[in-house]
Formats: structure tokens, sequence, C-alpha cells
């Protein structure tokens, strides 16, 4: 998306145009994509069921036998290592204008073909109108949506949103929590406020019949506990100043009890070496 729509955009799909309601919403997306003065290109590639992983977003949908597609900057995939989305590099990466102009083809492109209005010059989402699509408001949803890990809606269930809140704030909660549900749930309000007819399926990845060498792991909260402890240095002078202290302990209880001149007389006896035996002596000889 570095590029952005005005350098072209590719409509990648999986499924060939044979059926007469697949064809006509492929042809609503070039005929949009002329009006907004956006060269689209759509790219046929036939998805490998049995492969472990997947060039494109849109074909794990279609090994179910889905209608999806993954509108796109680039003509080819990226290699496994460098592959992602705007929902791995959020608003940073992305041209907020360029998105804005794609989100509005995208839109005007499923209302024409939902609502049965083919080849007909809408412009629902028109600059200028209620309807049209913000720039400001598409490049927070860019980093709320880059904030949470897309693997996590796979494995936690959808959760309630408050009613009060917008979905924007909603949703920015959820990405400070990395929390999926709660992103979902903020998708979800938000095309309730629009619509009466938004209902969250769940879409789970199987791991008995996922076709992906890969586990997925849901976000772990845990609590890391901090203890601040002296240093080797102050063991050290701990244990120097125990033993001057029993040093000391013991000169004045010897003082007490011996009298000086015998106190002295321990420690003289305890410095001098001690004198060996004859026995001693006659061995070593």
């Amino acid at each position: 998306w570095g590029a952005g729509a005005e350098e072209g955009l590719y409509l990648h799909i999986s499924r060939p145009p044979k059926e007469e309601s697949i064809k006509g919403l492929y042809d609503e997306f070039e005929a949009v994509a002329g009006e907004l003065a956006v060269p689209l290109t759509i790219k046929h590639k036939k998805v490998n069921i049995s492969a472990p992983a997947v060039a494109w977003e849109h074909e794990q949908f279609a090994k179910r036998k889905l209608i999806a597609a993954t509108l796109s900057s680039r003509r080819t995939p990226l290699a496994a290592p460098g592959m992602s989305s705007l929902a791995d590099r959020g608003a940073k990466a992305a041209n907020a204008t360029s998105v804005t102009r794609a989100v509005r083809l995208v839109a005007e492109a499923l209302v024409r073909h939902m609502y049965g209005h083919p080849g007909r010059q809408l412009a629902t989402f028109a600059d200028g109108t209620s309807r049209a699509t913000r720039p400001e408001l598409v490049e927070q949803w860019l980093k709320v949506v880059g904030a949470v890990p897309r693997a996590v809606p796979y494995h936690m269930p959808a959760a309630s949103a408050s009613t009060r809140a917008t979905a924007l704030s909603r949703a920015a909660a959820a990405a400070d929590a990395s929390s999926g549900a709660a992103l979902a749930a903020a998708l979800r309000s938000a095309l309730t406020e629009y619509s009466s007819e938004a209902i969250a399926m769940p879409f789970r990845l199987d791991p008995r019949t996922a076709s992906t060498p890969y586990q997925f792991h849901s976000v772990t909260t845990a609590t890391l506990q901090v203890y601040q402890t002296a240093s080797v240095m102050f063991d050290i002078y701990a244990a120097a100043g125990v033993a001057v202290y029993l040093a000391a302990l013991f000169v004045v209880l010897a003082l007490a009890t011996r009298g000086a001149a015998d106190t002295l007389e321990l420690f003289k006896r305890a410095a001098k070496p001690a004198a060996r035996s004859p026995r001693t002596r006659a061995k070593a000889a």
C-alpha cells in the first residue's frame, strides 16, 4: 500500500468468473475503479488446497468455497518471511489517502452489487456528503487494527461491548489491551450503527482440518513480580562486620574473665608454631 491506489490496484481472486453473480461482482469493481480513475487489474490464481501456506489472505476462505478476494497494490505476493498486510503494519506504513480511496472503491462496488444496481453511477460515498469516507477516520482504524495480532480473533470469543462508548473508542481500548475479542466487538458495533443486519459469524481454525503446520496461540495475561535485592558488596561488608563483631566480643569476654596478661598469653600461644615432639622428629629423620 506504499504505492497506493494512484499507481494501480490488483484484485486477486481464486474463483473464475464463470457464475453470473460472481462475474457481476467483479464487473462492479472494474466499473467503480474506472469512475474513480483507479487502475484495477483482476488477477486469477487457483488455490492449492494441500499447500501448508497461502499466498493471499482470501485463499483461506477460498479453501472453504467462500467467495473472497484480496485487494492489494502488489501484483505478486511477497516471500513467506516478508508477508504482511495492513493489519500488520498499521497506519505508519500505509498511505491513509490511498487506503481511503480503496475503501470507497470496495464500498461503492459492494453497494451496487448487494442492492441490485449494476452499472449505475450512484456515488453513494461521494466526497462532501455525509457518507463520505474520511481519511482521518481510516487512519485511526489502521492504528487500531495494526495494534492487535491477527491470530487472536481465531481463538478468543466475541466480547460484549458497551453501548455508550463509540466504536472507535472501544477499538482503541482493545488495541491497548491487545484483545482480538474486543476488536471484533468494536467492528460489529461500528456496523450496527449504520445497519441493523450486522451479524458476527465465528470462523475458527480447526487444527484437525486446517492445512497448516503452524499452531496459533491467544494472548496470555500474567503478572511479573520484580524484587529489588542488595548487591554482592553488601554481603561482603555484612560478613566482615560480623567477623569484626565476634572478634571484639571474644576479646572483651577474655579480658573480663582471664585478665589482660592471660589474654595476651593466649594470643601469643595461638600465633607461635607448635613444637614437634621427639617421636615426630625421629620419624622425619
